[in-house]
């Protein structure tokens, strides 16, 4: 058997402030809470947009995710929190941090201009056994690194008729992974990020899209 809790809440009760947020518990008990060395399986996300304060048309998003090892894992492979081999949680899966901040400012009517910086990593990989010399439940979070990625992006995006936008963007990202617990850093990476965005990227693109 394997169950799993989730909770999300959204607060609007300041003015100019939203905080959200994502609590997602996989295995939770009462004797590891206040442990130091042991830890329930939690994955969490949460976040606030701060709008139009200190100054008119601007807002500022920060948000902060992350998964303690072993979540969405389990001991008995059919039953862990994923379909087809694809985890149905964060794409990082467990042990990983991220970190996501933005900056959007509206000068005029229907143009939008957007500047984000964006910085995810994963740590050690483990299997959830007791079989292999290690306590599952005492995996130290990210301890080492195995793979990261850091993006800084800038978009602009202009409402031609309602509901009707074109929008371009640049994107400078730089992903690595790193040799570690006997896997080479291209294992890593090729767990996480498709090979065409491996190391150092510059992007730029035009969208056009309408509806949304």
């Amino acid at each position: 058997q394997n169950s799993q809790m989730f909770l999300d809440f959204s607060v609007r009760k300041i003015k100019h402030l939203h905080l959200y947020g994502t609590i997602y518990a996989d295995e939770f008990k009462k004797d590891r809470v206040g442990n130091d060395t042991l830890h329930n399986f939690f994955s969490f996300k949460a976040g606030f947009k701060l709008s139009n304060w200190p100054l008119k048309d601007v807002s500022i998003t920060t948000e902060y995710t992350r998964t303690n090892p072993m979540t969405y894992k389990h001991t008995v492979a059919g039953l862990t929190y994923a379909s087809n081999k694809f985890n149905l949680g964060h794409y990082l899966i467990d042990n990983s941090q991220e970190i996501y901040l933005a900056l959007q400012y509206k000068p005029i009517p229907r143009l939008y201009i957007k500047a984000e910086y964006f910085y995810a990593m994963h740590g050690d990989e483990y299997n959830y056994n007791f079989d292999s010399g290690y306590d599952p439940t005492a995996i130290p979070l990210l301890k080492n690194k195995t793979w990261d990625n850091k993006t800084i992006g800038l978009y602009i995006t202009y409402e031609i008729l309602n509901d009707v936008y074109i929008k371009t963007y640049f994107t400078h990202t730089e992903t690595y992974g790193y040799d570690l617990n006997g896997h080479t850093a291209e294992e890593y990476l090729n767990t996480f990020t498709a090979p065409f965005y491996h190391g150092n990227l510059n992007t730029f693109g035009v969208s056009f899209n309408m509806g949304f």
